[in-house]
């Protein structure tokens, strides 16, 4: 069973920490991308109230059993540049027991 909340993990370089509404802004601003929504569920509108909504089902994903999303943030400003998830066993493809995916503003994918 999944702990009943998203924890904080702490590296050098970077974050991952529970999304936080202080965060729509960056999914507002990668609306846009060429790649992000296409892989991700980020809605494609760019409205505040979107990404909001987006922000709740990253938390709602714990609560459901279908597994982590977390923000992936500047360990030294906190500001958010990613997200990845761990998807729970029942999510999987047949034969795998987790799905780990990681999506990244532009910026830092050219790192």
């Amino acid at each position: 069973m999944l702990p009943q909340t998203i924890p904080t993990l702490e590296g050098r370089r970077v974050t991952l920490r529970p999304f936080r509404e202080s965060d729509a802004p960056l999914v507002q601003s990668v609306a846009d991308d060429p790649l992000i929504p296409l892989i991700t569920t980020v809605p494609t509108s760019g409205s505040l109230e979107d990404a909001l909504a987006y922000i709740d089902r990253q938390h709602e994903r714990l609560t459901s059993g279908a597994g982590y999303s977390f923000a992936i943030a500047n360990h030294e400003t906190d500001e958010m540049i990613g997200q990845i998830g761990v998807a729970g066993r029942h999510q999987a493809r047949p034969g795998q027991h987790r799905i780990l995916g990681r999506t990244a503003t532009p910026a830092p994918r050219l790192r």
